[in-house]
């Protein structure tokens, strides 16, 4: 008879920056202990896009009454995860100092969903290696590449008989959930656009509101540039849904660009506020 397996559980990572992007942004890898027990215990693992799963092999009650171990182990499932994108580490804001390591609680959160805790690492982080450009195999990539950050799961051996033999819980959901650091956005403006008197208007304030405001910069790129820089910091998206526009002030608000372009994490540079603190600023530069 063929082997009849259930899901036990999935952990997916969700990332402000990337989204609902369907793009395959991190894989994982169990350590080598977890690689063993999961073969030990007959459960299979399935990678898929930012999210994996771990299958159990299913057994009938009189079985496991007779061969299953204490009701009171706890069983430790580990994973590495490492991010394709080699910037992660720079557009994403990290709980606290060194919180790399993400873990579920114990007793077992009721629901079928719950976001995992980031705790400080015992050790600092290490630097990450060049992560393959095609996904391969949990295995192979331990191997290949540091981990960005790691994934601590303990289960106990009730909760896992009761999802493969009574199937009284809803297959679990843990979700490591990953924020996106915020900058203050800088435009740098050249040419022609620099001898007007300019204006960014934000086009998703909402009615009688004027949403993101910008103010002049005492810094420009260039001796005859000029450059506008927001008064709060924004996030960094992969597809930014912020939409600003380029007027010209005393001219009706005669429209210079319909949409300028959005920030991205590879122009970062130095700003003083206005309060002399030094704010990372997300640069963007226009030349017209």
């Amino acid at each position: 008879m063929m082997a009849k397996y259930l899901r036990l559980f999935s952990l997916a990572v969700e990332h402000e920056f990337y989204a609902e992007s369907a793009a395959w942004n991190f894989d994982f890898a169990p350590s080598k202990a977890c690689e063993a027990m999961l073969e030990r215990e007959a459960m299979l693992l399935r990678n898929d896009a930012n999210k994996l799963e771990i299958w159990q092999e299913t057994c009938d009650v009189q079985t496991i009454s007779t061969t299953e171990k204490s009701t009171t182990e706890t069983l430790q499932f580990s994973f590495d995860v490492m991010a394709r994108d080699p910037s992660l580490l720079f557009f994403t804001e990290w709980q606290q100092e060194n919180a790399r390591e993400f873990h579920n609680q114990l007793p077992n959160q009721s629901g079928d969903k719950e976001l995992l805790v980031a705790i400080a690492c015992r050790t600092a982080h290490a630097p990450r290696r060049d992560t393959p450009s095609a996904p391969a195999k949990p295995s192979v990539l331990s191997k290949l590449i540091s981990n960005d950050f790691k994934v601590e799961l303990a289960l106990d051996r009730t909760t896992i008989n009761k999802v493969v033999v009574t199937q009284e819980l809803p297959s679990k959901q843990y979700v490591v959930a990953l924020k996106a650091k915020k900058f203050h956005w800088k435009y740098f403006f050249s040419g022609t656009l620099a001898r007007k008197k300019l204006t960014i208007v934000d086009l998703n304030a909402e009615e009688g509101g004027e949403g993101v405001n910008f103010i002049a910069s005492s810094h420009a790129a260039t001796s005859d540039g000029m450059a506008l820089l927001s008064e709060v910091a924004l996030p960094l998206e992969y597809l930014s849904k912020q939409r600003f526009q380029l007027r010209e002030e005393g001219v009706a608000g005669k429209v210079l660009i319909r949409r300028l372009p959005n920030a991205s994490i590879d122009k970062l540079g130095k700003e003083r506020g206005s309060d002399g603190q030094s704010l990372t600023v997300a640069e963007i530069y226009i030349h017209q």
